[in-house]
Formats: C-alpha cells, structure tokens, sequence
C-alpha cells in the first residue's frame, strides 16, 4: 500500500507541475501561447526532470514505469485541452480564470466532434512519445548514476 501511495503522490505532484505551467497567478489567467507560455514550458520541463530523477533514484524499475505512463497520459491530456483551448479561442494568449469555463466546454465539445481517428492516433503518438521523454531522461539519470559510481569507485581505489 505503501508503494501505491507513494507513486500517487509522484504522480499528482508532476500534475501539479503542469498545472503550474499554464496558470498565471498573478495576474488570474491561464497562458495559451507565447513567450510566456514557453518559458513555463521550460519550467515544467525541469520539474518533471527534477520529478523522473527522485523517481528513478527511489522507485524500482516497475514503479518507475507504471509512474512515468501515468504521467504520459496526464501530459497529453493537459496538452490537449490546451491546444484545443487555442482553437477555440483564436489568437488569444491568455484567458481569464474567471468565466472560463464556457472556453473550456466548447474545446471538449470539438474535440469530441473531432474525427475520431485522427485525434486517435494523434493522442497514441503523443503518449509514446511522452513515455519515451520519461524513460529517456531516466535511461540518462541511471547513466549518471553508474558513471558517479565508476569515478568514486576508481578514486578510492585509486587512494589506497
């Protein structure tokens, strides 16, 4: 239960880190595109890296896993209501939290009446690909690791 627990709690802190990404507090909108909009993306980046390297250092291989495919879909879903909400609201980089949701019912809405094929494949290809950004950054962060021990390793030994 243990487990469970703690890679709910991984998963809902990286959701969180992409929550964090398209709000703007300050000024109660959420950021669509734009300059702003990218630098956050950068920062979510480095969160959810910061976030795959506490889990690849204290999860098992398995935990990793099941965590990083719930973060995949999480990614693209979160990524998808955002392009969706840039359809609906064209040329607009931000909207105000306030009487936003009406925005957010239409970019379901079409989404929904999508065709259902495309947005199909669209949304598979977006999670491996999300999936393949988690297990690449754990693949270099285990890397790392087994470098970080080589080096130690050879500079005690290296001592005596």
């Amino acid at each position: 239960m243990l487990k469970i627990e703690k890679t709910f709690r991984f998963t809902v802190i990286g959701f969180i880190f992409m929550a964090i990404a398209q709000v703007d507090f300050i000024n109660g909108s959420f950021i669509l595109r734009g300059p702003s909009s990218e630098m956050r993306f950068i920062f979510l980046t480095i969160g959810i890296t910061v976030l795959c390297t506490l889990a690849t250092l204290y999860f098992t291989f398995k935990e990793r896993l099941k965590l990083f495919f719930n973060l995949s879909i999480g990614f693209v879903i979160f990524h998808t209501v955002w392009f969706m909400m840039g359809l609906v609201v064209e040329r607009q980089n931000s909207i105000p939290m306030k009487g936003s949701m009406p925005l957010f019912h239409e970019a379901f809405t079409s989404y929904i009446n999508g065709d259902f094929i495309i947005m199909l494949i669209m949304n598979v290809m977006s999670l491996i690909l999300a999936f393949l950004y988690f297990i690449t950054v754990m693949i270099v962060i285990l890397m790392i690791k087994k470098c970080y021990k080589q080096i130690m390793t050879y500079w005690l030994a290296r001592k005596d």
